[in-house]
């Protein structure tokens, strides 16, 4: 009796370090995982066609990342008033609304939408990945889990926003210098003023002329007499020499 007390013992010692021992088992694509007595499961190791490794993110990403990911202190802005969709669908009912600028913390992303909290009210839902203000994390997570054509996409709109930013600073340039094609033509009359826009000069020009045609002189060597002011402008960079007498070109020398 005492030795069939002493085997049984041992029986539910092993039987139970057996309950409580994780299992290693592997799927049909060839990875391993370890299945706990709990229930959950982890992977022992990452396929390195599938990992996402980068000081955002570091998980093992389903194929394509169809499910939203999660993500943590990572705030943003929205850029002008927005509807939160319940689901990253353009037709799902609205969770609830927020204003222009205001702060969302990233909580997951699913296919071009960002899943995000209302930092001052916390209420949640899913915003068009267009209708926040972009920084260096949220392109990095578009870069990650975003499919090829709404990568494509998202590279047209940058492209097409660059192209628009240079063609407002062009034509603020081209305002900018019919304004002063204008303020000459004022000042001088039309033919100074094409003179001056051509960066010419001339015999009877005026040191103020000459300062709106050619620039500022790199030196001005002056003679004054009891009627007259002479100046030498000195033009290095044109290799040019200006003489005025009382404010009015008489010759120059090039």
């Amino acid at each position: 009796m005492k030795n069939l007390a002493i085997v049984l013992s041992l029986l539910f010692i092993f039987i139970g370090a057996c309950a409580s021992a994780q299992i290693e088992a592997t799927t049909k694509d060839g990875r391993k995982v370890i299945l706990n007595d709990d229930g959950t499961w982890k992977y022992t190791e990452v396929n390195s066609k599938k990992a996402i490794s980068s000081p955002l993110l570091s998980l093992d990403c389903a194929e394509g990342c169809q499910v939203p990911v999660e993500f943590k202190n990572i705030i943003v802005t929205s850029n002008s008033e927005a509807k939160l969709k319940r689901s990253p669908n353009i037709n799902s009912k609205t969770a609830t609304s927020v204003r222009k600028g205001e702060k969302l913390e990233i909580i997951g992303y699913a296919y071009y939408w960002f899943k995000v909290i209302r930092v001052e009210f916390g209420s949640e839902g899913y915003i068009q990945a267009s209708l926040i203000n972009r920084n260096e994390q949220t392109n990095a997570i578009e870069k990650h889990f975003a499919p090829k054509d709404i990568l494509a996409q998202v590279e047209i709109e940058k492209k097409a926003a660059k192209i628009k930013e240079e063609e407002a600073k062009i034509k603020e340039e081209e305002d900018k210098a019919a304004a002063y094609k204008k303020l000459l033509i004022e000042m001088y009359g039309k033919k100074d003023a094409l003179r001056i826009l051509n960066k010419e000069y001339w015999i009877g020009m005026t040191d103020t002329q000459a300062r709106s045609s050619l620039g500022n002189p790199e030196n001005i060597n002056r003679t004054t007499t009891a009627s007259t002011k002479s100046e030498q402008w000195v033009y290095e960079r044109y290799d040019l020499y200006l003489y005025f007498d009382n404010g009015i070109c008489t010759s120059f020398q090039d």
